[in-house]
């Protein structure tokens, strides 16, 4: 039984000792380094994730497609650092969990229950201040819920309304309804050529609200011509004309909000499941499908490849490319972090990849482009395959002798490519190489030759040598240190 054990571990000792013969790699994006924990500069970038069995998952890097706050931005809650209002017109004063849960517009979201909403209270709001009378108005937001829901709250707010000598409720409000999203207007729209409003108007998409999955929910409303608009993931799903009849071409009504309200609004009342990148506008963004500006950038700190110089063997990335989007990849490397930003940048296409060039650290600039946000591009991977450099063999057969003043040495030469030369340590100590002749030339000497005298030493004075290789292309990349020998220096 003994000699079966044996006979069976000797293949796997065997392919441990050659492993190391074969290329190397690491992966970015997972496995050694994750994109979450590398990226220095991220403009207009996402990570994806996804959940899978109750695990989030990293997907890879995308385009953001996430709204800039600009001069009609009523409100912006990304949710990605807190859920402070990042335009400052709203205080949210009953806040959820907000969770790292990645939505297509950012790495946090907030978690909301049936018992838990976030409520909002405008303080300088354009859209909901009292008396607010809207022209254009836009109301987007992402939703993901967890179970399956016929049911649920979403947008809440209610006022009232002193108008035509009477006191008028008004509700504006968003829920899933059968699984549709569904809008709804009480009392908030009203003719001006005659005491009259309409009472209710609703507004149904056509698609259904799937559980696990991300939906983007955006509502339009323009008062001339009249016209709210209910989108889902950008495609248009209702129109419905604000005016007597309900169609095009009669005197749109006009939309007014009442004096008397505290005005609070209330975000995922009897919702469960997750929301971000809540933004209310004073303008409808009609953006086409052909939007010029979507494109990200991403650049990762330096990163060690290996503990020691490595040769570059390749570079390849895995990722999803649609139709007319694109992703072009730049590196850099260096021997040391702090000199990689001297060094230029090459593109990963250009072969061969500098190949020879030793390095121990790479930096990746990556663009991403599009003009569809429907069929944006994901990189999941990056794998980076190097070869380590075999270790600088220390010269052999070192000899010593004295002679006139001092001590001459010999050793045998080093046939191994890219040696640039050798270095003499030398010292009165053994394993202290600190020593220097009487001219003040001192430990290590470099030569390239394969014997070196050593003068102006001390006469009858016992010292100590080792000699190593060093690189012809690196001179900071040396061999370990040879058997030490050691002489008495020769008198005058």
């Amino acid at each position: 039984m003994k000699i079966r054990k044996i006979l069976i571990y000797i293949p796997l000792l065997c392919l441990f000792i050659i492993y190391p013969c074969f290329a190397e790699e690491i992966i970015i994006g997972k496995g050694t380094y994750d994109w979450e924990k590398i990226l220095q500069t991220q403009n207009n970038a996402s990570i994806i994730t996804t959940t899978i069995r109750g695990q989030e998952k990293t997907l890879g890097i995308s385009i953001s497609t996430k709204k800039k706050p600009d001069n009609f931005t009523d409100m912006l809650l990304s949710f990605e650092n807190s859920a402070t209002d990042i335009v400052g017109n709203f205080i949210a004063v009953n806040i959820p969990e907000i969770r790292k849960i990645n939505s297509p517009e950012g790495q946090n979201s907030i978690s909301l229950e049936t018992n838990s909403n976030l409520i909002l209270k405008p303080v300088h709001s354009k859209l909901f201040y009292p008396g607010a009378e809207w022209q254009e108005a836009e109301i987007s937001f992402w939703i993901k819920t967890i179970p399956f829901q016929e049911e649920a709250g979403i947008f809440l707010w209610k006022g009232v309304l002193e108008i035509y000598n009477k006191t008028i409720p008004q509700t504006i409000e968003c829920s899933i309804r059968n699984q549709k999203i569904s809008w709804r207007f009480i009392n908030t729209f009203f003719s001006s050529q005659e005491e009259t409003s309409i009472n209710i108007i609703d507004i149904e998409s056509q698609s259904r609200i799937l559980p696990d999955k991300w939906y983007k929910i955006t509502l339009l409303y323009q008062a001339d011509p009249g016209i709210l608009t209910l989108k889902i993931n950008n495609k248009e799903e209702a129109i419905i004309h604000t005016t007597a009849s309900g169609k095009e071409g009669s005197i749109p009504y006009f939309f007014k909000l009442g004096q008397i309200s505290k005005n609070l609004i209330y975000i995922g009342h009897g919702f469960t499941g997750y929301m971000d990148n809540i933004v209310f506008s004073t303008k409808t963004d009609e953006t086409t499908v052909t939007d010029k500006n979507l494109m990200a950038y991403i650049e990762t700190k330096p990163l060690e490849i290996e503990k020691e110089n490595v040769i570059i063997e390749n570079i390849s990335y895995l990722a999803d490319i649609p139709q007319y989007a694109n992703i072009s990849i730049d590196y850099r490397t260096s021997k040391k972090a702090m000199e990689i930003n001297q060094e230029e940048w090459q593109p990963i296409s250009f072969f061969p990849l500098q190949k020879g060039k030793e390095a121990r650290f790479i930096q990746l600039r990556i663009k991403l482009d599009a003009i569809d946000r429907d069929k944006l591009p994901l990189i999941k991977d990056i794998t980076i395959k190097y070869k380590n450099i075999p270790p600088l063999l220390p010269p052999a057969r070192i000899s010593a002798k004295e002679v006139k003043n001092g001590i001459e040495l010999h050793w045998s030469q080093v046939k191994q490519k890219g040696i640039g030369g050798y270095r003499i340590y030398f010292g009165t100590r053994s394993g202290y190489y600190f020593g220097s002749d009487n001219t003040g030339k001192d430990s290590p000497i470099e030569t390239q030759d394969t014997y070196y005298t050593i003068k102006n030493l001390e006469p009858g004075k016992i010292y100590f040598f080792s000699i190593t290789t060093f690189s012809k292309d690196d001179k900071e990349r040396e061999s370990k240190f040879s058997a030490e020998i050691s002489a008495r220096a020769g008198s005058f």
